[in-house]
């Protein structure tokens, strides 16, 4: 399991938005050799917005439990 670095996109009304996995992510890691496949399973991709639980005729929903890596936990203060 892996999260991405938190963005502030806007996409404009009817655009999808397209998660794109490969396998040089420069500067973060080092530059690869030649692409390589990358196999997915059982994705979840959740992406924050602004608006309320039940805007865009119901396509908003609850936010979903934060994911906390086993070992790791919230800061002091920061509620789940």
């Amino acid at each position: 399991m892996f999260q991405l670095h938190p963005n502030g996109y806007e996409f404009a009304e009817g655009h999808i938005p397209k998660l794109e996995l490969l396998p040089a992510d420069v500067p973060y890691s080092r530059p690869t050799n030649g692409q390589a496949p990358v196999t997915v399973e059982k994705l979840k991709l959740r992406l924050p917005v602004l608006q309320k639980q039940g805007a865009r005729e119901g396509l908003v929903r609850r936010p979903a439990k934060k994911v906390i890596p086993e070992g790791y936990g919230l800061a002091r203060g920061y509620k789940r």
